[in-house]
């Protein structure tokens, strides 16, 4: 191992994790406001958003568009304590946000839109992340769920 890799280490050992997240933090912040990087970051939202348009009623089979939407919309605000794993006698001490049902992301299923508490926000990372990282859309191909944050 070269000096610099095992100084570079050490420095990091020595650091909290909070540190650690917020020198990362720090470092992408300054590549995502390079030109480039926000310029293939856009391009890469602009294929991610066409991509999430297969995502519509248009392509649903074996339930209406609207016991779909039903659905969909009947979750929104239930809560449900059991369901996430929680007792009767925790329930008082857990978040909102916990037990109770939000929609994540905005998204256009055609015949409704759906908006969610972070917006675009799940688009604007993963184009970001891929604009920032050697990960191209078929680093992705054939994953049957990629899901962020659950």
């Amino acid at each position: 191992m070269t000096r610099a890799i095992k100084r570079m280490l050490s420095n990091l050992y020595n650091l909290s994790l909070r540190e650690v997240v917020n020198r990362i933090s720090s470092a992408l912040s300054f590549q995502r406001s390079r030109p480039a990087v926000r310029k293939k970051a856009k391009e890469i939202r602009e294929e991610l958003l066409g991509r999430f348009e297969k995502y519509q009623t248009s392509n649903l089979y074996d339930i209406s568009v609207e016991d779909f939407c039903h659905y969909i919309k009947s979750h929104i605000g239930v809560i449900d304590a059991q369901a996430e794993g929680y007792g009767a006698n925790e329930v008082e001490r857990q978040r909102d946000q916990y037990i109770k049902f939000y929609w994540g992301h905005n998204h256009d299923f055609g015949s409704f839109k759906q908006k969610g508490r972070m917006g675009k926000r799940h688009i604007d990372l993963l184009a970001t992340f891929i604009a920032l990282f050697p990960v191209s859309f078929d680093d992705f191909q054939d994953k049957e769920v990629f899901d962020i944050g659950c």
